[in-house]
């Protein structure tokens, strides 16, 4: 089944966003969609070139959910350090959900010990996958 939208949660989570932009609080931001956030993920870096060293959250129950869930409303931000509390107490004022993922750091995309795979190979796939999936 595809994932529930609910509409009100979409649309709270968007404003805020634009209320953090609009503060100069968000250094980059990618939607979490088709593929989940290993994939936007994965985008960010390809585009930055930058890795992430990204931690589950303490209260995970299904891995596979949380990062390769399609559901809607949901956006990696790129924030700075300093900028952590303000952000936070935005967030929070608004009622949005949100999760610290981890570090953007280094050339590499680090789940904890679950998986490493650097941004060389990240992009080789991308522009390899459809040729691939076509002739096979």
């Amino acid at each position: 089944m595809p994932p529930e939208v609910n509409l009100l949660n979409e649309r709270n989570n968007g404003e805020s966003l634009l209320k953090l932009i609009a503060k100069n609080l968000v250094l980059s931001c990618h939607d979490v969609s088709s593929g989940g956030l290993i994939t936007a993920l994965a985008e960010m870096s390809i585009t930055s070139k930058f890795g992430a060293k990204i931690q589950k959250p303490k209260k995970l129950t299904n891995s596979l959910k949380y990062f390769f869930g399609e559901d809607q409303g949901r956006y990696i931000i790129e924030i700075k350090p300093k900028n952590l509390e303000n952000v936070e107490n935005m967030l929070k004022n608004d009622s949005i959900h949100f999760d610290k993922l981890g570090l953007v750091e280094g050339d590499k995309i680090t789940l904890e010990n679950d998986l490493k795979l650097s941004i060389d190979d990240i992009k080789e796939g991308y522009k390899k996958w459809l040729k691939e999936y076509m002739v096979n």
